[in-house]
């Protein structure tokens, strides 16, 4: 059994839709027979999670005082992860994506991302394996972690690495068990800032001193501005999923209380054109546009029209 699971134990934890199952045998065994669900909080192993709470903004806390709110949040994050648990296992549980987006998240995510062979790297939000087949070829001994319980039986299939079903803002593993963790396209889907910095401090957590954090996320452009598109549901897919944009600002000041920034900048300035007119698999035209990308993904202005902001983080030592 991998050191990052030794010592695990199970705690319930209030997420009604979620199926609660005792922890009866051994995690490996669970593993090789197929992903099962279950549900693990890591509260009891780490006290001081409850502080989260303090880094959210004055004007997104919710009043202690009010229960009215204080359900609201509730039941967002409710149906938010219940959509998009049902979302995913009913359809994108063998997304792949498309040449453009692949090429590209790949290519500028993995430049400033190390990954030495034999290093322990969690994967959230792994989903089918769309990127976890590129960390295998890293030489990266891999740990894919999601809430899609059919996504995962995928994953598996195709890359045979191990798969556990769990949230990310509970995650199931003691401090310091990762060299690396990967998080591309799941924060944006994460409910509620409150919900963001809980996953923000549990990867901090469980990533090893000098250990290196990535992530992609939905970019706040100028478009989006404009059409008042920040947090809702995306009325596109059966049920909704929520989704959230980041600006660059809010995402690095969100990041730097938990990480050292090594390197910040906004990616798939086409993916909008490439996806809306089904063109990202037209391979010169996917050569073409990362050649164009490649000049303009560092200026200014790229954080303006780009439809993803990438970041590579490191935990300092303490």
């Amino acid at each position: 059994m991998p050191r990052a699971f030794e010592n695990l134990r199970a705690h319930k934890i209030e997420i009604p839709f979620l199926i609660m199952c005792k922890f009866t045998k051994s995690l490996e065994a669970e593993i090789a027979n197929g992903v099962d669900i279950r549900v693990f909080s890591s509260r009891k192993l780490n006290p001081q999670r409850n502080k989260v709470s303090n880094c959210m903004s004055a004007e997104r806390k919710k009043p202690a005082s009010s229960d009215m709110v204080d359900n609201s949040f509730k039941e967002l994050e409710i149906k938010a992860k219940k959509n998009e648990i049902t979302f995913r296992d009913s359809f994108w549980y063998n997304f792949q994506g498309n040449l453009y987006r692949n090429t590209a998240e790949i290519k500028f995510a993995l430049q400033n991302f190390t990954l030495k062979r034999g290093q322990k790297l969690l994967e959230l939000g792994a989903g089918s394996g769309r990127l976890t087949m590129q960390f295998l070829k890293q030489g990266a001994e891999i740990i894919a972690l999601d809430l899609s319980k059919k996504s995962l039986k995928n994953n598996k299939e195709n890359s045979g690495c191990q798969c556990i079903q769990a949230d990310l803002c509970h995650l199931p593993f003691k401090p310091n068990s990762f060299d690396n963790i990967a998080a591309m396209s799941v924060f944006q889907h994460v409910p509620t800032e409150e919900n963001r910095n809980t996953g923000y401090f549990e990867v901090q957590r469980v990533l090893k001193a000098d250990g290196q954090f990535l992530i992609d996320v939905y970019n706040y452009r100028v478009y989006d501005n404009l059409k008042k598109r920040k947090e809702g549901f995306l009325v596109i897919t059966s049920p909704p999923i929520y989704f959230y944009r980041f600006s660059a600002e809010e995402l690095r000041k969100s990041l730097s209380s938990y990480f050292e920034i090594k390197d910040f900048r906004a990616i798939l300035l086409f993916h909008p054109l490439m996806k809306r007119y089904r063109i990202g698999k037209m391979k010169w035209l996917v050569r073409l546009t990362m050649a164009i990308e490649s000049l303009v993904v560092r200026i200014p202005l790229s954080f303006q029209l780009s439809d993803f902001l990438v970041v590579v983080c490191q935990k300092a030592r303490v």
